[in-house]
């Protein structure tokens, strides 16, 4: 009988993975290094044979490794998530990545080579390997410590920045000339297209899930989450984006829904297995004869690339208020490249304006940096306390009261606040009116064109229903800043403008912007009330979405905490030696230096405890604190992977930062008569005035002008 040589070289690369991952295992090494080792053994290169065949086949199972790879960080990295780091992670990104391509373009220019090879080494080194650091993270169990977010940040950054170097490089490949105005267009595109696939996302899925989740067992879920999942690289790769992003996007949308827990669960194993065979497929890579005569070229680049990563990122994330300590650790863990820079590196290959060496040098670096990966990752927290206590004593205090003053509110706050929100409801408007518009011309025109034999006619059809589809996000648009003044009247203008520049896709530009201002003038005199409902209604839905997911789960509370502090969820173990204690008595605080923001125990949700507050079997705690800390005490409160049934209630609650003036309720009060607690059910969880920074503050001290209380509290409340 035949039998498919797919399925006989997956048995030989999942028996030696097995094998090679026991060992490391016993020695205590990085798990992730026995399967590049196991790719090494079966691969083509290791003599006297090949045990594996069908390399092509197994290249398309690694791919399935790092989609499923991304889905779960999606899971594990909420929208939520992203956008309360993505300040931070951003500009940390950005800087690094602009800074490591000049160091990889400065190092090609040096070594003699030529422009193409010297740009997309550049290009090559500034991405790192989302797939390796999120597997060394999950061995080491850091994937719930606070820097290990903020490089997640970093990370998807990084690939949305690969994107554009994807497009730049190719546009600069194929006219020989840097073309801003392209790449600038590239960015414009990417945004509204990821845009549009978030909020169609938000507004469906969770939805759907919403009304048949209850009814699907756990074989329906994964078939139906894993086709989403499916469906959405689909669409990535043929817009010309990446699958990992796409996978990305589908795990980000399934966060917000009440079944991602479940769903992360079901996922699991198929992203264990996969991701097993992306870093053997890695290993496959190895060509020891190639690294032998490269070898002092691949070191050089392996010193560089681990030596800038470290200094480039570490800088950066200083620079945007990231403290030290987080800042050394998030430095050491993305000195590596992997799956983007071989996408990079094959596309130089494939436009045939980079050298063939340069691919082989891409396998080396990787691989030796995977290798090193997981030992930087793992000694990061030691080494950056020594470098943090080895600093003197004015750099330290220095750069602490820069973090500081990164992350106190301004005193316009409020303003700041309202006009963020205002220009995020217009820009997400804006999206969907350039989606819609969109559909119409790639979609509706040429529908209408084929049933019409006026080709004037169809055009004027299929322009009037984008622009009546649209009409609501139209609304959306125009009435985005709710104020009468100045930036009103911009985005009145701002909104006929787009309209105007869209409908150039079935108009002359004169024409379309003429029509465009007297059928929206017409339009809003006529329906004005009938578009408010209509938009009312989709706004509350998408709001609803985003809300939805009813959890205590420790991804969505991350963004509370301040500092280098971490909120993470402890389940009280039935044996614990805390069982049956009041919070006086467990000392929480004062022996772990932790504070325990809220207790869900069954449907029973208890906001900012009191210390008569008894401890029972199975208590969900949300606990504030930094690492060393939590660390001891969950080891003295939860059993290992404590599993949570049913549905969390506590999640509707949020960390305010709030600063005392001399017009403050707060002013000369102490934190415990203020009424921030007993009035307002809220826990001050932070003080901070200028260089004191304290994460329990007494309850005795008297609040002063320009302290920053840090306020864990039900929204409505404060």
């Amino acid at each position: 009988m035949h039998l498919a040589p797919l399925i006989r070289d997956l048995a030989i690369i999942l028996g030696v993975a097995g094998l090679t991952t026991y060992l490391f295992r016993k020695i205590r090494q990085p798990v992730v290094l026995g399967y590049i080792v196991a790719g090494f053994i079966v691969g083509p290169h290791t003599p006297p044979f090949p045990l594996i065949t069908d390399l092509p086949n197994i290249r398309v199972l690694g791919e399935l490794g790092i989609i499923f790879v991304m889905f779960s960080l999606g899971l594990d990295f909420s929208f939520h998530k992203l956008a309360s780091v993505g300040r931070f992670a951003a500009g940390t990104a950005v800087t690094e990545v602009v800074c490591m391509a000049l160091l990889g373009y400065a190092v090609g220019f040096l070594l003699g080579w030529s422009f193409f090879d010297s740009l997309f080494l550049g290009a090559i080194l500034s991405i790192g390997s989302t797939t390796i650091i999120f597997k060394a993270f999950d061995e080491f169990g850091l994937r719930t410590r606070r820097f290990a977010e903020q490089v997640f940040g970093v990370l998807i950054v990084e690939d949305l920045l690969a994107i554009l170097l994807l497009a730049g490089l190719s546009a600069i490949a194929m006219t020989h000339t840097v073309e801003g105005v392209g790449l600038l267009l590239s960015a414009l595109r990417l945004i509204v297209i990821v845009g549009s696939w978030f909020l169609i996302g938000y507004f469906l899925i969770p939805t759907l899930l919403r009304r048949a989740g209850r009814w699907m067992d756990n074989e329906t879920l994964t078939v139906v989450v894993t086709g989403l999942c499916l469906l959405m690289v689909v669409a990535a790769t043929s817009m010309g984006y990446s699958a990992a992003l796409g996978a990305f996007i589908t795990g980000s949308i399934l966060a917000e829904t009440r079944e991602s827990e479940r769903i992360e669960k079901l996922i699991k194993p198929l992203r264990d297995l996969f991701a097993a065979v992306f870093f053997v497929s890695v290993g496959i890579l190895v060509d020891p004869q190639l690294l032998s005569q490269n070898a002092p070229l691949v070191a050089v680049l392996v010193c560089v690339l681990i030596v800038g990563k470290v200094s480039t990122v570490t800088l950066s994330a200083v620079l945007f208020g990231t403290p030290v300590k987080s800042s050394i650790q998030m430095g050491l863990s993305l000195a590596q490249i992997g799956e983007f820079s071989f996408i990079l590196a094959g596309l130089g290959t494939a436009l045939g304006v980079t050298s063939d060496s340069l691919f082989s040098l891409v396998v080396g670096v990787s691989v030796i940096t995977t290798f090193t990966t997981p030992y930087l990752i793992r000694y990061s927290g030691p080494i950056a306390e020594w470098i943090d206590r080895s600093l003197p004593t004015r750099i330290h205090e220095a750069l602490t009261r820069y973090s500081a003053r990164m992350h106190v509110p301004s005193r316009n706050a409020e303003q700041t606040r309202v006009l963020k929100a205002s220009l995020f409801r217009f820009l997400l408007n804006g999206i969907l009116v350039t989606v819609c518009f969109a559909l119409g011309a790639r979609v509706g025109l040429p529908l209408l064109q084929s049933s019409l034999a006026s080709f004037r006619l169809a055009i004027l059809l299929s322009w009037v229903v984008a622009v009546v589809i649209a009409a609501p996000f139209v609304w959306g648009m125009f009435f985005a800043f709710r104020d009468r003044g100045m930036r009103s009247f911009l985005a009145h203008l701002a909104t006929i403008g787009w309209i105007g520049i869209l409908s150039a896709a079935f108009f002359a530009t004169t024409i379309s912007f003429v029509i465009t201002l007297c059928a929206g003038l017409l339009l809003f005199l006529l329906s004005y009330r009938r578009l408010e409902s209509s938009y009312r209604w989709f706004e509350r839905q998408l709001i609803s979405n985003l809300k939805a997911k009813p959890s205590l789960s420790t991804p969505d509370l991350e963004s509370l905490a301040p500092w280098d502090l971490h909120l993470v969820r402890v389940v009280l173990h039935p044996n614990s030696s805390l069982m049956g204690k009041t919070l006086k008595e467990a000392e929480i605080r004062q022996r772990f230096g932790l504070n325990v923001v809220a207790i869900q125990r069954g449907e029973k949700s208890i906001l900012a405890p009191h210390a008569v507050e008894q401890l029972h079997p199975m208590d969900i705690l949300l606990v504030l604190g930094i690492d060393p800390e939590l660390e001891p005490f969950r080891r003295i409160a939860e059993f290992p992977e404590a599993a949570i049934t049913g549905e969390v209630l506590v999640s509707d609650f949020k960390l305010d930062r709030v600063l005392v003036d001399h017009t403050s309720p707060y002013f000369g009060k102490t934190i415990r008569t203020s009424g921030i607690r007993d009035e307002q059910h809220g826990l001050v969880v932070g003080l901070e005035n200028g260089a004191l920074r304290s994460t329990n503050p007494d309850p005795n001290r008297i609040l002063e002008n320009g302290d920053v209380l840090w306020i864990v509290t039900e929204p409505k409340t404060l």
